[in-house]
């Protein structure tokens, strides 16, 4: 059987989910982890390395709520801690990153993925339990800023 793109990239991230990773017949990846999040690897169409993380879906006023933080924290962030999209399909917002290939190596995988996964995890138990996580985000903000301000 040969050996696709997506397939030689996966194995990078083996170590730091600790299994073997596979293509599927869609050229994606799905990681289920034990905190519920679901981790999808592929690669876009630029050849970039996408990797999201489709959280719980959200309705009503609350939805409407929450996109308005997804956004306010996609200006927050430095966007390796990853961008926020919503799935009108799914009614989901999404966590999502890119990795450019030529970048990759285990060690910016391994420094990469714990920030972003514990910001997945963070949004979607506010959005389990109907609340808005601004404060994580502000504290984030705040980490961020450097001396007196600057």
């Amino acid at each position: 059987m040969v050996e696709s793109h997506l397939d030689r990239l996966l194995k990078l991230f083996e170590p730091f989910f600790g299994c073997s990773l596979k293509a599927d017949e869609n050229q994606t990846c799905l990681i289920q982890l034990g905190s519920g999040l679901k981790v999808q690897i592929e690669l876009s169409r630029e050849d970039r390395i996408l990797i999201g993380c489709e959280l719980s879906p959200i309705t009503g006023r609350y939805q409407e709520l929450l996109i308005k933080e997804a956004l306010k924290a996609n200006d927050l962030s430095p966007p390796s801690l990853g961008s926020f999209g919503f799935s009108q399909k799914s009614s989901a917002l999404i966590l999502f990153t890119f990795i450019d290939p030529i970048e990759l190596k285990t060690d910016l995988v391994n420094s990469l993925l714990p920030a972003f996964l514990a910001k997945a995890k963070t949004w979607q138990e506010a959005i389990q339990n109907n609340q808005l996580p601004t404060e994580s985000e502000k504290n984030e903000k705040a980490a961020n800023r450097k001396m007196f301000g600057l």
